[in-house]
């Protein structure tokens, strides 16, 4: 017991200090642990918070917390008691300094508060960035419906006047028309893919389609664009490639599209090759590469990756067309494919981009056609708001038999031509004044079940998608040209 008392006098010592004295303040006796107190000497004088201190004490004590002096330049935070002993007018002040203490306690409590503090900016900031990138997508989803039926009736008629009699100066300027609506849908629909990636509401569509008719056409297209600057354009399909596959053939369309642009953007010479060949095949499942060759500029290796990144150009001084979004948006479609692209090169001597795609082949490699000796007449319903998309489609249309076509201007018309008139398929727009097309196929298909195409500019986020899942057969996707149209009604119709 004697021992625990000599300890704890030993450590109270370190950092307690006792003074004695008098009821009117005298001070009578002090160890001076913290501070010098002489005898003689007034408390009072010692500091301003023992004045009047002892007038509020008539028996025991009182105690006090977190106490600053400011003593022979000493900066102190203590606790102190003072106790009237018993029996006498004298009274003893107990000071500990707890300085250390406190001041721990008050970092971390302010380190507390910082950290409080900075997770609600942190959360704010958050928030913030989400209203703007709401914002953001939004502006963008109507920007990009109001522009693709005005981009839609150009490509439209475009085509159209090439199938007529023009003079050679008249093809010139039809070219040059063409060539720039193709920019700007392109343009418009990666900056609109971006968008529904960035958002999670970019949907993969497989189905069963001709690859080698695919590569065909654009072999055609892009070899036309290679010689109008001196290019020499190849393609290879190899031979144990199958005809058809089932995979999203929109989108595998846009990653060569986008790599074949690249590639012609950056090559001044020479050649750009378009290689298809397989990688790997058992029983119906297939991986095969697409692989584009160019003898341009090359790509330094530092850079390899940054191209990916959206708005970057290794030559910002090159005069290009774009919007800095195609190797972009090509690796994220690559990936939603459950693919990824691979990239070669040498400055000086060219790149090459390679994309390994999974895939499948269908049990058949018989297309689906409609019969020509079919001789019954197949009854399309176009429900569409805007006039310039209704002759758009409607002379598409014109040209392929035996289709024959009402139109509804919105969903509730749609909706009164269907319970007079059995149809083979609808084509129905997605944004409509009074009910969207979803909506409508929905009404539609609750009786008879007819092949409904939605038509769109618009996103269409997964959510609602999943909500009117079986109510329609497909999305086709606006800008579209009269082959994705024509695809998309055989594919689907009765």
């Amino acid at each position: 017991m004697n021992t625990l008392k000599q300890l704890r006098s030993l450590y109270l010592e370190e950092n307690t200090q006792f003074i004695l004295t008098s009821n009117d303040g005298k001070i009578l006796e002090s160890d001076h642990v913290l501070f010098l107190a002489e005898s003689g000497k007034n408390i009072e004088e010692i500091h301003l918070f023992f004045t009047h201190i002892f007038d509020s004490i008539e028996e025991g004590s009182i105690h006090f917390s977190c106490v600053h002096f400011n003593i022979e330049d000493k900066k102190l935070i203590c606790d102190i008691t003072i106790k009237k002993i018993i029996d006498s007018d004298d009274f003893l002040i107990i000071i500990s300094d707890f300085s250390k203490h406190y001041n721990s306690f008050h970092s971390l409590t302010q380190s507390r508060n910082e950290t409080a503090i900075n997770a609600e900016l942190l959360a704010q900031d958050n928030l913030n960035l989400s209203r703007k990138e709401a914002i953001k997508n939004k502006f963008i989803a109507n920007f990009n419906h109001e522009i693709v039926s005005p981009i839609q009736s150009i490509l439209t008629f475009t085509g159209m006047l090439k199938k007529t009699s023009l003079s050679t100066t008249h093809k010139e300027y039809l070219d040059i028309l063409s060539n720039s609506s193709d920019v700007l849908k392109s343009m418009a629909n990666d900056i609109f893919d971006i968008s529904l990636i960035e958002t999670g509401n970019l949907q993969i569509n497989k189905t069963r389609f001709s690859l080698k008719k695919l590569i065909n056409l654009l072999s055609a297209e892009y070899s036309k664009k290679c010689a109008e600057v001196g290019l020499t354009f190849v393609t290879e399909y190899d031979a144990e490639m199958p005809t058809y596959v089932v995979s999203d053939k929109f989108r595998i369309q846009q990653i060569v599209k986008n790599l074949l642009n690249n590639a012609l953007k950056y090559s001044d010479a020479g050649s750009i090759s378009l290689v298809v060949k397989p990688v790997y095949k058992r029983a119906r499942k297939i991986t095969f590469s697409i692989t584009v060759n160019d003898t341009g500029i090359g790509i330094p290796k530092e850079h390899h990756e940054t191209i990916f990144r959206s708005f970057t150009r290794l030559e910002q001084s090159k005069n290009t067309i774009g919007n800095g979004l195609g190797l972009t948006l090509a690796k994220e479609l690559a990936e939603l494919l459950d693919s990824k692209i691979t990239l070669e090169s040498e400055v000086g001597k060219g790149s090459s981009f390679s994309v390994t795609v999974r895939a499948t082949t269908p049990l058949t490699e018989q297309k689906k056609i409609i019969s020509e000796s079919n001789s019954e007449n197949k009854e399309i319903l176009l429900v569409e708001n805007n006039p310039n998309d209704q002759l758009s489609i409607f002379k598409m249309i014109a040209q392929h038999k035996p289709y024959f076509l009402d139109i509804a201007p919105n969903g509730e018309q749609a909706i009164e031509l269907c319970k007079k008139k059995s149809y083979d398929l609808i084509l129905m727009d997605y944004k409509m004044d009074g009910l969207t097309g979803l909506e409508t196929a929905k009404v539609i298909n609750s009786k008879n079940k007819t092949p409904i195409v939605i038509i769109t500019g618009f996103k269409i986020d997964k959510n609602t998608a999943k909500l009117y899942n079986g109510h329609y057969d497909s999305i086709l996707h606006k800008p579209f040209d009269e082959e994705s149209l024509i695809e998309h009604i055989e594919l689907h119709i009765k």
